[in-house]
């Protein structure tokens, strides 16, 4: 049951409104805006009806596409140049987008609540309201009619939607075409998962599979040359390694750590970000990467595994 009685809402009626209403409507296009103090802007575009939901991320490096429906789910990475695509099983994906429903309120009730203005907000009705504490500040604007959320601004990270509306024109919206030069993946688990044999078919030479000492836990294929290895350790996710026909050319050489390696083959270190390291060597014709999924594994651990 929501609170207030006829027009007159309290700062506090209004957000316990706005912490109940967690109903999407049945069809929607929603713009939003999500900024970071310091970063750049991220624009999100979403539509959805009874059966169909469709987000585009627009950022500097290009859009995301996710088109979801009963049978599908489909996204393209434009920087990328990739298509996932997945099984749905006959039931669409319930995405999370609902500000209301992405933002936890139930922490703000400590802070002191002002309604501060009642003007609207991108042609919408709304309520303003100003949330202090001793060391935070919280500004919301709430829709008077659904009590969506219009904007969350608290410390560095503002969320405001720019467009709401509840009958759109939904013409062409859930068409999209995969680019032809895109690479596609098809992501069902049942596809996927390879035994050892069904990996090494993949290769015209042999492959090393480096299962002494680890638990060789699933094989899955990335594309039609190219596999991703999971390894576990005390039956914990330990490191992942993928091999392939090709090299990978994405990454940055760190040859610091390269004197120290007396193996069968030639091992290079690479640094991604996040100081996270990937060890990775040629074999038999073939391209290696190995690095952990376990935060504490270490350069070390990587050499002695393979």
């Amino acid at each position: 049951m929501l609170f207030g009685c006829q027009t007159q809402f309290s700062p506090q009626e209004i957000v316990a409104n706005a912490a109940e209403t967690h109903q999407q409507p049945d069809q929607f296009y929603i713009e939003s805006k999500i900024i970071y103090e310091g970063e750049e802007a991220i624009n999100l575009f979403e539509w959805r009806n009874q059966d169909y939901y469709r987000i585009n991320i627009v950022e500097s490096l290009g859009q995301t596409v996710t088109i979801e429906n009963p049978e599908q789910s489909l996204t393209y990475l434009e920087d990328e140049n990739i298509a996932l695509i997945s099984n749905n099983h006959g039931e669409i994906v319930d995405e999370v987008h609902y500000l209301n429903d992405f933002y936890q309120l139930d922490d703000l009730y400590d802070l002191d609540f002002k309604l501060v203005d009642e003007d609207e907000w991108n042609g919408r009705d709304a309520y303003h309201l100003l949330l202090e504490g001793a060391d935070e500040q919280v500004k919301l604007v709430v829709d008077q009619s659904t009590w969506m959320i219009l904007m969350w601004e608290r410390g560095p990270l503002r969320t405001e939607i720019i467009k709401f509306e509840t009958n759109p024109d939904f013409d062409g919206v859930f068409d999209f075409e995969v680019p032809t030069s895109a690479e596609v993946l098809h992501l069902d688990h049942e596809q996927n998962v390879l035994t050892p044999e069904e990996a090494q078919q993949l290769f015209s030479s042999d492959v090393r599979l480096l299962t002494d000492d680890y638990e060789l836990w699933e094989i899955y294929v990335l594309s039609e040359e190219e596999v991703m290895l999971e390894y576990f350790k005390d039956q914990s996710p330990y490191v992942v390694m993928t091999i392939g026909e090709t090299q990978n050319d994405t990454v940055v050489e760190n040859n610091e750590l390269i004197d120290q390696l007396e193996l069968f083959t030639t091992v290079d270190v690479y640094e991604l970000p996040g100081e996270t390291f990937v060890l990775t060597f040629e074999d038999e014709g073939n391209y290696y990467e190995v690095f952990a999924e376990d935060a504490n594994v270490t350069v070390d651990d990587l050499i002695a595994f393979i």
